[in-house]
């Protein structure tokens, strides 16, 4: 049985759609801001589009926040975030609402707020 991969997601409230295309010219994955699309080489093992598609929100979410990450903070944050969820089920379940049957809001943290 196939996988169902994600052909969108929201991200703030903003949908970002997620396109699996055949070539892409020298990388697995894009994000592009002025359409809200990513784009991840198709044919990947499960793995690798994982990463890649975990890869290009960190993108997204650098670019709708407007902030400046390096690629290698890109690529850190992405296989960090991964890693934690899969080394902590239980975190990532409650993270993400199960416990009460419902998504919470994510608060707003400033910079101000991180000292």
């Amino acid at each position: 049985m196939r996988e169902i991969r994600p052909t969108s997601v929201r991200v703030f409230g903003i949908v970002v759609d997620i396109e699996y295309v055949s070539e892409i010219e020298d990388c697995l994955g894009t994000f592009d801001p002025s359409t809200l699309k990513i784009q991840v080489l198709d044919g990947l093992p499960a793995e690798n589009t994982l990463l890649v598609l975990w890869h290009e929100l960190c993108h997204v979410v650098e670019s709708l926040l407007e902030v400046k990450i390096s690629e290698a903070g890109i690529c850190a944050f992405s296989t960090g975030f991964i890693q934690i969820m899969r080394d902590n089920p239980e975190l990532a379940a409650w993270s993400f609402g199960r416990r009460a049957g419902h998504t919470p809001p994510i608060p707003s943290i400033s910079d101000e707020s991180l000292g």
